[in-house]
């Protein structure tokens, strides 16, 4: 930066405005100061300019699964492609955790991150849960059942509306023998996919036969064998 401001002769706070984005620069002066800061291969001390701006730029992602999982799942990459889209938009970068199970508190309190997206949150996860306590700031995906006392900021799904309509259409064809493979009950998405099926049974007069309902690990392998156990218990 000493070399910026002997060239052009502006002050130290023009040059760090000038490359921060900041008012109070004129477009010529700020179009030179960039282009010799490019010409200079002159980058700003990411610990610096944190300090400077109480800002790190970096929003932290923690899926607690195993990466094998996690990136065999469209579920999150798609998750994944929109936060980074959005993220970047609006100059932050994203910095990953697969299969965290350390503290992730400390990625915020270690000045890593400015806050956490939790995706694919379990219910007696105590690392997100650590979070709402100590209010870090972070969004979990999903969130966690309305009759718990927690109020941490969640992005959901219409899981209730949509199994509810996916079974009652199935009902309505005719079937009775309808199995349903969930996902781990410690879910908020399971939780509210098996009170709907339960609701869409019952809003026609009808049971589900137990053995038709069965938990799975949420993967392709898992989901694959309990359908052939299902199959050959229907036949």
């Amino acid at each position: 930066m000493l070399t910026i401001k002997e060239i052009t002769g502006v002050s130290y706070s023009t040059v760090s405005r000038a490359l921060n984005n900041k008012k109070g620069v004129s477009r010529a002066m700020r179009k030179e100061i960039v282009q010799l800061a490019e010409e200079l291969s002159y980058f700003p001390h990411s610990s610096a300019r944190a300090l400077v701006q109480n800002r790190i730029g970096v929003i932290g992602v923690v899926i607690p699964r195993t990466g094998e999982f996690a990136f065999q799942s469209p579920f999150y990459n798609h998750i994944l492609m929109g936060v980074s889209t959005y993220a970047r938009q609006h100059g932050y970068h994203l910095m990953l955790g697969i299969h965290e199970t350390e503290s992730y508190a400390t990625l915020y309190y270690r000045r890593l991150v400015d806050g956490l997206i939790v995706v694919g949150n379990r219910i007696d996860d105590q690392n997100t849960i650590e979070l709402e306590e100590k209010e870090i700031p972070a969004v979990v995906m999903p969130g966690f059942p309305e009759e718990t006392t927690h109020r941490i900021p969640s992005v959901n799904s219409e899981n209730f509306k949509s199994v509810q309509q996916a079974v009652g259409h199935l009902i309505g064809l005719g079937h009775r023998r309808v199995a349903f493979i969930l996902g781990q009950m410690t879910s908020k998405y399971s939780l509210e996919r098996l009170a709907a099926f339960l609701d869409a049974f019952e809003k026609h007069g009808l049971s589900p036969n137990p053995g038709y309902v069965v938990e799975s690990d949420f993967s392709k392998t898992d989901g694959y064998r309990l359908m052939g156990e299902l199959l050959y218990i229907a036949s």
